[in-house]
């Protein structure tokens, strides 16, 4: 069996960016072509970490995630501003097969429960 093969792309204001020590960036592109690129070597998934201070700028507030859904046909896995169950089903609307979510996201939803009744099909 072969290894999967699932690239990490780390975005903040809309750009892809590499991290040394989570300190110093450096630009890689624009996102939707870093995924394109990705897709057409035929990765396994694609993960899109998020990580813009404020919600209008990240891929989720702009409509980009949806673009890149729409662009790409590699399974996406979205992270990111996810701090409500609004925000999550807006971003499986989005296309995105997968959210990541951390655990104090979690702790913070007042519906816990409503998660589960979360449709994104």
């Amino acid at each position: 069996m072969l290894p999967r093969i699932v690239p990490t792309i780390i975005v903040e204001n809309s750009r892809a960016i590499h991290t040394v020590k989570f300190a110093q960036n450096c630009y890689l592109g624009d996102p939707l072509s870093l995924a394109r690129l990705y897709g057409e070597l035929q990765a396994d998934e694609i993960v899109v970490m998020d990580r813009t201070n404020s919600f209008k700028g990240t891929l989720l507030g702009t409509g980009k995630l949806r673009l890149l859904s729409e662009h790409v046909y590699t399974p996406i896995t979205y992270g990111g501003s996810l701090s409500s169950t609004d925000r999550i089903s807006e971003a499986f609307q989005s296309g995105v097969d997968r959210i990541l979510l951390r655990y104090l996201t979690l702790i913070h939803i007042s519906e816990p429960t409503r998660q589960a009744e979360i449709s994104y099909a």
